[in-house]
């Protein structure tokens, strides 16, 4: 899989949801937050059903949060002046991957740039969700 990724071989990602079923792979997508809209056919695998940008950001955030959707919000915290919290929005999360799967995606996703056919597009922080800061949404 790693080489086939490397490669944007893209009847590889069609074969493993083939074996995986297409339903649960909708699955996993709604549940990391794109649109119902998604349909369960070997396209599905390849991207090509519309999803908003924020859709996208929130799941492939799912893997730089080690499994977890953590919903997006405006404005997460209002203070005073002097630092006091008026306001603090609840940070609503659900479980989508265990930590074991969202490192082996991130993982996966870090070879395209290291040695694929994407290479010099970023750094890994920016393309695979690598880095310290792994909660940026």
């Amino acid at each position: 899989m790693r080489k086939a990724i490397s490669r944007s071989l893209n009847i590889a990602t069609i074969k493993v949801a083939e074996k995986v079923g297409f339903l649960q792979v909708v699955d996993l997508a709604v549940r990391a937050g794109m649109n119902e809209h998604i349909k369960p056919y070997p396209s599905m695998a390849l991207g090509k059903f519309e999803v908003t940008l924020l859709e996208m950001v929130k799941a492939y955030t799912v893997f730089t949060n080690g499994g977890a959707n953590i919903e997006p919000v405006a404005i997460r915290e209002i203070q005073t002046p002097d630092g006091t919290v008026v306001y603090k929005a609840p940070r609503i999360t659900s479980r989508v991957l265990s930590p074991q799967a969202a490192y082996l995606v991130t993982n996966l996703l870090e070879t395209n740039i290291d040695s694929g056919t994407a290479p010099g597009t970023g750094t890994r922080f920016q393309i695979a969700g690598c880095g310290q800061n792994r909660h940026f949404i």
